[in-house]
């Protein structure tokens, strides 16, 4: 949050001394007469700006939500996984249950989460989780009651995958890239408009430019980082993951 910040004063400072240089150099003031046309420009295009900026936060936002839910739904899955391990009479089958959860745990940990952020899929993550259906599907049992628990264990397991999917699918959607062109487009468009409004008074067009040059900056920068959950501000972390395992390591 702070680097958001910090990055939202130098680029206003930046455009403020520009707007100061237009200022200077067009003298902006003699454009007064054209102040009618101009603010029914700024109104229209300030209108349209807006609902285009409501409707892009309010989507990386759920998308950023909902990449959050299914993490913590896929931890959720591998405990539950391994719980249902317990209830097989074969003991080493729940301790190998447990290596393979673990090392795919540490996989993601580790590294899915960067390669995520990077646009791109993790093999070794996915190698990992293939080994965790390896162990379930060599499991040998001789009875109804652990032929049961593997039903469910199937099940459970086929939910785990299907959460994972979807946690990959969304943690990689990103904005399109017409609609990020679009956006910055109607940036560069506000700035313009701030930079050459007429203001009589310096200091009012100082401040006027500085706040909303500002703001402008500001909406760019969250909906960038909110786009990319893995990176920036608020970047989603791996605790759901570490979680998970510690339960599995301590509580049972």
């Amino acid at each position: 949050m702070k680097k958001l910040l910090i990055l939202s004063v130098i680029y206003s400072a930046f455009i403020t001394a520009l707007g100061y240089f237009f200022r200077i150099v067009l003298n902006t003031p003699d454009l007064l007469a054209d102040i009618g046309g101009i603010s029914v420009f700024a109104s229209i295009f300030g209108t349209l700006f807006g609902i285009l900026t409501a409707f892009i936060v309010v989507e990386v936002w759920n998308q950023y939500n909902k990449t959050s839910e299914l993490i913590d739904s896929e931890a959720s899955g591998l405990e539950k996984v391994y719980r249902l391990s317990l209830f097989f009479r074969d003991d080493t089958f729940s301790g190998n249950i447990k290596n393979a959860i673990s090392e795919y745990i540490n996989t993601v940990v580790k590294d899915n989460f960067k390669s995520l952020g990077e646009g791109k899929r993790n093999s070794e993550a996915s190698r990992s989780f293939r080994n965790i259906s390896a162990v379930i599907r060599d499991v040998r049992f001789d009875d109804d009651h652990d032929n049961l628990v593997f039903s469910h264990m199937i099940t459970s397991y086929d939910e785990l995958s299907a959460v994972r999917s979807n946690r990959i699918s969304q943690s990689l959607s990103r904005l399109p890239l017409l609609l990020r062109i679009f956006l910055y487009a109607c940036v560069g468009i506000a700035m313009t408009i701030l930079l050459f409004l007429p203001f009589q008074s310096l200091v009012v067009s100082m401040v006027s430019i500085a706040s909303l040059s500002f703001i402008l900056v500001m909406v760019l920068l969250v909906i960038e980082d909110l786009d990319n959950p893995f990176v920036g501000a608020w970047n989603i972390s791996s605790e759901p993951f570490e979680r998970a395992r510690e339960h599995i390591e301590i509580d049972y």
